[in-house]
Order: C-alpha cells, then sequence, then structure tokens
C-alpha cells in the first residue's frame, strides 16, 4: 500500500525571498552577491554604461564646432 500522503490533501506554501544582498568588493567587471536572508548568489556588474548629460570636454566641444 502507499503511504504518501494524498495530493488533493498536500498544500505547498512558496515564500518569495525580498533578497538583502551583501555584494564582495569590486575586483573586476562583476562582483558576486550573497542574500543574507535565502543564501542566494548573484552576479552584480560593478559599473554602468555611461551616459554623459549636459557635460562637455574639449574632445566633444571640438566635434561640435566641427560640424558648424
Amino acid at each position: 500500500m502507499d503511504k504518501r500522503p494524498d495530493a488533493s490533501n498536500t498544500h505547498v506554501k512558496v515564500v518569495e525571498c525580498a533578497h538583502f544582498w551583501r555584494i564582495e568588493s569590486p575586483a573586476g567587471p562583476t562582483s558576486r552577491g550573497k542574500c543574507k536572508h535565502c543564501g542566494s548568489t548573484q552576479e552584480f556588474m560593478n559599473s554602468i554604461p555611461v551616459t554623459v548629460w549636459g557635460r562637455s570636454t574639449p574632445e566633444t566641444r571640438k566635434a561640435a564646432a566641427a560640424k558648424r
């Protein structure tokens, strides 16, 4: 006889973790992070793409002047 519980009487509670990441110090393009609550791990980028808003450098001023 099968002694496993009937699946219709079994309830499974799924809990999603609100991760609290502890990320290693930068040492390359990515750093490993580990959630202090559930132990899940993930790779994080150490930099973001550069976006220049309203900032100019000598090179960009020269390029803009050349287009005029």
